[in-house]
C-alpha cells in the first residue's frame, strides 16, 4: 500500500485481493444474510459540506431507543455485540477466518 495524497492510498495486487475478499464477506453477511441494502457513494466529503450539514460542529454517535424499556444504545455497540454473538453461535474462529482472506 502506497500513501498518495493525504488520506488516500494505492493498493498493490495483494491489497486489492484482500479488499475484494473483505467486501465480499461484508456483502455476504449484511446484504444477503441480513437483507440490508447496499449504497455505493464517495468516501471523501468536502469540508464545506460537513460544515453545512452540521457534522463538523455537532457530530454525535448514532443511537437507538428500546421502545419497551426506553433504554438508549449506541448503534456501533449493538452491531459489534450482534456480530460477536453470531460468530460464537456459528463457531467462527476470527483469527483463522482472517488468515483465509489473505490466501
Amino acid at each position: 500500500m502506497n500513501a498518495g495524497v493525504t488520506g488516500q492510498f494505492d493498493f498493490g495486487p495483494m491489497g486489492c485481493a484482500m479488499k475484494a475478499n473483505l467486501l465480499n464477506l461484508w456483502r455476504q453477511f449484511f446484504v444477503l444474510e441480513e437483507g440490508m441494502l447496499e449504497v455505493d457513494c464517495t468516501v471523501l466529503t468536502p469540508e464545506p459540506v460537513l460544515k453545512a450539514s452540521g457534522h463538523a460542529e455537532r457530530f454525535a454517535d448514532l443511537m437507538v431507543k428500546d421502545t419497551k424499556t426506553g433504554e438508549c444504545f449506541r448503534v456501533d455497540h449493538l452491531i459489534k455485540a450482534s456480530l460477536e454473538k453470531i460468530q460464537k453461535e456459528k463457531g467462527f474462529d476470527v483469527s483463522k477466518k482472517g488468515m483465509a482472506m489473505l490466501e
